[in-house]
């Protein structure tokens, strides 16, 4: 079991590799536009699934984890009031730059903050976004509880972790274990730059994966009734082959998004839950 001391170093890890990548990350997933975005698919069925609730504009949606801000642009343009929250400092500048240079030059409700302790009153939201959030926690009970703990009675909230049966992921687990490991990021540091001219390998801070039946379950034990889901991030190659070939795997990830909500769903990286707030 995790300490406090565990937690609080693993959030200060986390916080300060945004702080090192937040430009580089949004223009990555967000900017490029010639190529595959999981990201931006991920975004697309998050948005989906709030239009899907059919809740009045105006409603209150929080944005937990915001990044560059693109998701809460987006719901801003389309009438919620949405606040958001990151654990880095430079995304929320990010966010904020972006927002108040795309249309919304007085909005300010962007926070540094941590999901496990949200700086807000009880019963506040309509719907509660955390995507790419709750993988990075010591566990899941601290941050689902105070996700509840604001969300209005019969609200909803929308979640993303790892999906732990993705054949991608389980086969990328080498090339994820040798990125750790200091000779060998120096090789692969120098590969990168020479054959994808691309900048220094950054490996992202340790995260968990789940098992989307189980995180359903404990949706259901925490009285969080799952309503619907989607899966996200599929490739034919695992890392680091997909890049290096990404003019077959982007194509093919990107019509491999049809499996979104479908059978074969499970070959994505990424899975999305709605769940409704029971309690």
């Amino acid at each position: 079991m995790s300490t406090e001391k565990d937690r609080e170093a693993a959030k200060q890890e986390l916080a300060q590799y945004y702080d090192r990548s937040a430009h580089e990350y949004y223009e990555t997933h967000y900017q490029r536009s010639c190529h595959y975005s999981p990201l931006r698919y991920r975004q697309r069925y998050i948005e989906e699934m709030i239009e899907n609730l059919d809740i009045p504009k105006g409603a209150r949606v929080l944005d937990v984890g915001c990044g560059p801000g693109e998701l809460t642009l987006s719901l801003l343009k389309k009438g919620y009031s949405v606040w958001a929250v990151d654990i880095s400092q430079a995304m929320v500048d990010e966010a904020m730059r972006n927002i108040n240079a795309n249309g919304f030059p007085e909005w300010k409700q962007v926070y540094v903050g941590d999901i496990e302790q949200l700086e807000f009153s009880d019963d506040s939201f309509d719907v509660v976004v955390a995507a790419g959030v709750i993988e990075y926690q010591q566990d899941d009970e601290k941050a689902l509880s105070e996700m509840q703990r604001i969300l209005k009675k019969d609200s909803h909230v929308i979640l993303n972790v790892t999906n732990r049966y993705s054949p991608m992921l389980i086969l990328s687990q080498p090339y994820s274990w040798l990125k750790k490991q200091a000779a060998a990021r120096a090789i692969l540091d120098l590969l990168k730059q020479r054959i994808l001219g691309r900048g220094r390998i950054t490996p992202l801070p340790s995260r968990r994966i789940h098992s989307p039946r189980k995180f359903d379950k404990k949706l259901s034990e925490l009285g969080l009734e799952k309503t619907g889901h989607n899966y996200f991030h599929f490739s034919p190659l695992p890392s680091p082959l997909c890049p290096l070939f990404g003019s077959i795997c982007s194509p093919m990830g990107r019509w491999m998004e049809k499996l979104t909500g479908g059978p074969f769903g499970f070959l994505g990286g990424g899975y999305i839950v709605i769940a409704r707030n029971c309690r």
